[in-house]
């Protein structure tokens, strides 16, 4: 989720949206497109994806694609 504070921001938003879908290019069994983007009811945007995350990293690493916030506190995981 990106920080309701920076999601008001336009030029921020559309970044964070952007990096989203590039996560698209990865072509890996385990990655889990972006789907949508949505935002929250305090204005905080969010993608809409899945969660192999660590073959993920690695898939995309091999397209030289960096993931520059990946912490243990950014993966949301639900089972909807």
């Amino acid at each position: 989720m990106l920080r309701s504070e920076l999601s008001v921001r336009a030029e921020i938003r559309a970044r964070f949206v952007r990096e989203g879908y590039i996560a698209n290019a990865v072509d890996h069994r385990g990655a889990v497109a972006v789907l949508d983007d949505d935002v929250a009811s305090d204005g905080a945007a969010f993608p809409v994806m899945g969660w192999q995350l660590l073959d993920v990293l690695i898939a995309a690493h091999g397209k030289g694609i960096v993931l520059r916030d990946i912490k243990p506190a950014n993966p949301f995981v639900t089972t909807d």
